[in-house]
């Protein structure tokens, strides 16, 4: 009996988190534009220049929209590359906040 009230417990909370509106955020193009010019300095990560032009694109994206996950995500590798571990925390708490379901954030 313990059991069946489990299970259509399980199957009310399913079917309630299903029904909710999913919020699509939509992403200014100048945002999609500088994003994707960090794309061919990650194969120079190693690089410092690479890594604060890189990073200069991604602040200018962060500053249009603020509540662009990928680019404080981006952020984080070449914060890491150039050893700026306050300012990566700082990314790290955006992504939290933008996306508290992210997994791989908190590893």
């Amino acid at each position: 009996m313990t059991s069946l009230k489990l299970i259509l417990v399980f199957l009310l909370i399913s079917s309630y988190s299903i029904s909710q509106p999913k919020v699509q955020h939509i992403t200014n193009p100048e945002v999609v534009r500088l994003s994707n010019q960090i794309i061919p300095l990650v194969s120079f990560i190693n690089n410092p220049d690479s890594c604060i032009k890189a990073l200069s694109y991604l602040d200018s994206a962060t500053s249009i929209d603020s509540s662009c996950f990928l680019c404080y995500y981006n952020k984080l590798m070449f914060l890491s590359s150039l050893k700026k571990f306050e300012d990566a925390i700082i990314s790290i708490n955006a992504c939290i906040r933008i996306n508290p379901n992210a997994a791989d954030i908190y590893i």
